[in-house]
């Protein structure tokens, strides 16, 4: 089925997730004919070990939030951070809620459900994508002073997170 592609002439706000964004990186023609065209991918089988992974991490790193100390992997990996606490954090992790961040340069509207948020000492937020994956090397990322690292140090079937850290004036949101 079609969806409407991206107008540059509209004026609204056009919605994009982490993982198009990340579609983008790996297959501009790919993200073209979805974003653009409004011809998806063919979906994937749905991957229980994400789920489980994601379970399991949301419920360790959260002992640890209401601890307000970090998660043993977080020193391990010298991740200078806390757990944030919020109050709205089980509704960012909602499929149909999520968060939202509008970049008013492009219009384009980053909203999804995250798996966590992390703080820095220097107030910084770093979203957190809890991964199953059996990549064994870290890889950096960065565009507009935002950082972008995927971990994952760990044996196959490996346990990664992707963060990013941005400072900004403008907070998170529900849609």
């Amino acid at each position: 089925m079609k969806r409407k592609g991206f107008d540059p002439q509209d004026t609204k706000p056009f919605k994009l997730s982490r993982s198009k964004i990340e579609l983008f990186c790996e297959c501009p023609f790919c993200f073209y004919l979805d974003r653009k065209l409004g011809i998806a991918q063919p979906s994937g089988f749905p991957f229980n070990l994400n789920s489980a992974v994601d379970h399991l991490l949301k419920k360790e790193f959260d002992h640890y939030r209401t601890n307000s100390e970090p998660h043993p992997l977080m020193l391990k990996h010298k991740v200078n951070a806390l757990p944030f606490q919020h109050e709205k954090l089980e509704d960012w992790r909602k499929n149909q809620r999520g968060i939202s961040y509008l970049h008013e340069e492009t219009q384009f509207l980053v909203a999804g459900a995250i798996d966590d948020v992390w703080v820095n000492p220097s107030g910084e937020l770093i979203i957190v994508d809890y991964k199953a994956t059996s990549k064994s090397k870290d890889r950096w990322k960065s565009t507009n002073g935002s950082s972008v690292k995927t971990a994952s140090k760990f044996p196959p079937p490996a346990i990664s997170f992707t963060a990013t850290a941005r400072k900004t004036s403008q907070p998170l949101t529900s849609p």
